[in-house]
């Protein structure tokens, strides 16, 4: 039986590209008099309008008029991720769910089970997002939010170093549709993490030459370039990327983070300033990146401190703990810097992970502690077995700490 889901129950689809959430500040008005139904498709406007204040009191109205309605829980859990009271809404997905046994029921909790999932993800939870995903994935009846269970499930495999978990997901889908660029750049991107750097090429072209107008899938290809030492073929990705040009604010937005890869700052600043009069809030990470390049530290954390409020502190962007442990480090806080290049580590983002864990030896040498520096030195080989550089700081400080002893 395939239950087709309706429109309210697909929400939650916040964690995109961008990784943007918007909250609104607006007077509650009161749903009395409204029926339950009446209420819950003014939550549902408001949802199209992310005017999640509003949304968040008409489904908290419905709830009370109607506490029966699973759907009606979904809803409101998913406008509170809107907020970003990731907590509040892990409980009103959890209210969602149900013992009984029938097709309805059923369909309820696969799809609360997958509310839950991407809340605990936003929450960095990635454990029990996989549970969550995964409990979602066994209810065997058919909805419309299936393919998006699978790819959540596998983003959690990926995050979580599960890359053959997530591989054979990637693989099964592309079985079905081929040629979707998207699945195409997330399995280069699994492909990049385990090594495979001719698997990785091949998917990452194939996503280029599907969608050849979409940025991201450059900026992919060319972090996995730089991540190899081929600075050539970075080069050559970024020139092929130049030349094409959006039509909406979220493309200029992507056109002026090819600006700032390519160092190009006046043209980033431009597009970023009209990026976040456009609601974009990324853009201020990408601000403080320039102006960290710039010399301006000061610029360079206030900025990255309105990203972190724009999304309630949930940062799923390593390239903010790693600008802000830059910062400290300018500051010469080597213990906050540590820090923040920990807790980037915690979301194992592969383009970040090698430039974590050398800068994670070089704080603990700054601190004089040689036991960590030559732990984390030890893992970074594992991981990067050819790197000469990090082989000699290994030998290096293995006297240190026989030395100590």
């Amino acid at each position: 039986m395939n239950i087709n889901v309706s429109k309210k129950l697909m929400r939650g689809l916040f964690i995109s590209t961008l990784g943007l959430v918007t909250a609104c500040s607006i007077t509650v008005v009161s749903g009395c008099g409204k029926s339950a139904g009446t209420l819950s498709k003014s939550g549902e406007a408001h949802m199209d309008a992310m005017e999640y204040d509003l949304a968040c009191a008409d489904f908290e109205q419905a709830i009370k008029k109607n506490p029966d309605r699973a759907e009606y829980y979904i809803s409101y859990g998913f406008a509170l991720l809107g907020k970003g009271d990731i907590d509040n809404a892990i409980a009103q997905f959890d209210k969602a769910h149900s013992d009984k046994e029938n097709d309805i029921v059923y369909e309820n909790n696969k799809l609360a089970y997958r509310g839950r999932g991407i809340a605990l993800i936003k929450a960095l939870r990635y454990e029990e997002a996989e549970t969550a995903l995964a409990s979602a994935a066994a209810i065997s009846i058919k909805t419309d939010v299936d393919d998006d269970i699978k790819k959540y499930l596998a983003l959690v495999y990926t995050v979580s170093g599960k890359y053959d978990e997530a591989l054979q997901i990637y693989t099964e889908m592309l079985q079905r549709t081929p040629e979707d660029g998207a699945l195409l750049s997330a399995r280069g991107t699994v492909y990049a993490a385990k090594g495979d750097k001719e698997k990785a090429t091949l998917d990452f072209e194939n996503a280029i030459k599907v969608n050849p107008k979409e940025l991201t899938n450059y900026f992919k290809e060319y972090e996995f370039y730089v991540s190899n030492g081929d600075n050539e073929a970075a080069k050559g990705v970024l020139e092929r990327a130049a030349g094409i040009k959006g039509e909406n604010s979220k493309d200029h937005f992507k056109e002026g983070i090819l600006y700032y890869i390519q160092g190009d700052d006046d043209k980033a600043v431009t597009l970023m300033g009209e990026a976040l009069k456009a609601g974009i809030l990324e853009a201020n990470y990408y601000l403080g990146r320039i102006s960290s390049r710039q010399g301006d530290l000061e610029g360079a954390k206030v900025y990255y401190k309105r990203y972190q409020d724009a999304v309630n502190g949930n940062i799923g962007i390593a390239g903010w703990y790693d600008g802000m442990a830059e910062c400290a480090i300018k500051e010469k806080d080597y213990e906050g810097a540590l820090h923040y290049v920990q807790e980037g580590l915690v979301l194992t983002d592969v383009s970040f992970t090698k430039k974590f864990l050398y800068r994670e030896v070089e704080l603990y040498e700054e601190m004089n502690d040689y036991e960590n520096a030559l732990d984390v030195a030890g893992k970074y080989l594992k991981l990067y077995p050819d790197d000469n550089t990090m082989k000699k700081e290994f030998t290096f400080l293995n006297t240190r700490v026989v030395r100590k002893k």
